[in-house]
């Protein structure tokens, strides 16, 4: 193998690994956290009350309960 194209092989691979580590690194910082706790929330709209896995589930627009005002509404939703 000649010189040149081991030097285009070097280059490919490293622009690969460079790219590969950016796009990596991007997703992580982007990456949303949210713990693991049942959330109440509710539908304004329809006054549907639903149970999702963490905050980061309940859909936009929909209010998320406070314990006080679980505990008074004697409900039991279908957790999604």
């Amino acid at each position: 193998m000649n010189k040149h194209a081991t030097i285009i092989i070097i280059a490919v691979a490293v622009v690969g690994i460079l790219g590969y580590w950016l796009a990596t690194n991007q997703q992580l910082e982007t990456q949303e956290f949210c713990i693991q706790v049942i959330t109440r929330a509710q539908n304004p709209k329809t006054d549907e009350i639903r149970d999702f896995p963490t905050p980061c589930d309940v859909p936009e627009g929909w209010d998320v309960l406070p314990p006080e005002q679980i505990d008074s509404l004697g409900v039991v939703p279908v957790l999604e």
